[in-house]
């Protein structure tokens, strides 16, 4: 599509075909899809809703099997819980990482698991980002904004060889 003189052309984004179009005056807007993925209510609620305050469309999992069928209607963005009964976050991630069309879907833990230990867990199974909990929101909005405008090729340490592990920023050494 041709833009109209004097409109500029929107940047073309990874967004998915389901991404809603908003109208911001005479600019165009995606909204961004956010799985969140969290078996905790209290948890969900508050990522539903700093998401939602943000401008984001929220769809929730409150379980690593729920998301990934979810995920079959695609999301621009996950935040993953770690620590879940049955498919925890480090394995719903892996499965993730071998579906050839979720590959590069950015991943952002949020989880209360802190150690470099869990760190690196989840740098090998392929998680893009990780932020521990509690969490400032801003740090939250920023880290999302920056996984969704990155796009996927921000997601090239989606899946690191184990010896690439260790030049992830957030990885950190091993205990």
């Amino acid at each position: 599509m041709v833009p109209e003189p004097g409109v500029a052309a929107l940047p073309q984004k990874p967004f998915n075909e389901e991404a809603l179009v908003h109208d911001a005056g005479a600019v165009a807007v995606l909204v961004a899809r956010v799985l969140v993925v969290d078996d905790d209510p209290a948890g969900r609620l508050v990522l539903q809703r700093a998401l939602a305050r943000a401008g984001y469309e929220v769809e929730i999992a409150h379980d690593g099997i729920e998301a990934l069928a979810k995920l079959r209607h695609g999301a621009d963005l996950v935040l993953m819980d770690a620590a879940m009964p049955g498919l925890d976050g480090f394995e719903v991630t892996r499965r993730i990482r071998l579906d050839p069309a979720q590959h590069d879907l950015p991943i952002l833990m949020v989880t209360g698991m802190a150690t470099s230990r869990d760190r690196l867990r989840a740098a090998q199974a392929g998680v893009t980002d990780f932020i521990t909990k509690p969490y400032e929101l801003t740090d939250l909005w920023t880290r999302c904004a920056a996984l969704l405008g990155a796009g996927r090729a921000a997601a090239t340490a989606a899946s690191p060889a184990p010896d690439c592990v260790a030049a992830l920023p957030w990885a950190g050494p091993t205990d």
